[in-house]
């Protein structure tokens, strides 16, 4: 409806829940002129732009494998000793679009695609250990393999 309505669009992730609903939205974006942006903040985090700053000096070679791991406490914080409720949105896979993978795991998909370029291979496992869900991944782990030839390894883990 924005790029309908002439209006750019800043979008986070996830796109859409389904790759159909992805591929509909990016199809609509090449038909338009108004600038559309995935909001995907990582490759603006100080160490992925300090490593491509290294990557691009030569000053560390070049790289040809990654690890990438995600991991946090969803079970409780520092202000409460609360496990989370089971309806947290993290834990719904409509308003989510999935767990683990796709909350945090994710944000490192853009750096390594900067480092090492487009993914042409994946393979990968789910888990769901965390007691609190059964609905979305709670463990999840992936090996990629680029274009390039490089690879990656990226691990997820919520924990409570």
């Amino acid at each position: 409806e924005c790029l309908q309505a002439g209006k750019h669009l800043l979008l986070e992730k996830p796109l859409a829940h389904t790759v159909e609903s992805c591929q509909q939205l990016l199809k609509c974006t090449k038909r338009r002129e108004q600038v559309f942006m995935v909001g995907e903040n990582s490759a603006f985090w100080p160490e992925v732009r300090k490593a491509q700053e290294l990557i691009n000096s030569g000053t560390i070679g070049e790289p040809y494998f990654a690890q990438a791991n995600y991991w946090e406490s969803v079970g409780s914080d520092a202000f409460s000793e609360s496990l989370p409720d089971k309806d947290d949105w993290r834990f719904d896979p409509v308003r989510a679009g999935g767990g683990v993978m796709m909350d945090g795991v994710t944000h490192w998909v853009r750096p390594l695609r900067l480092w090492f370029g487009d993914i042409v291979e994946v393979v990968s496992t789910l888990g769901y250990p965390f007691r609190l869900s059964k609905r979305c991944e709670t463990l999840a782990h992936a090996m990629l393999r680029f274009g390039s030839g490089k690879t990656a390894v990226l691990q997820g883990h919520y924990s409570d």
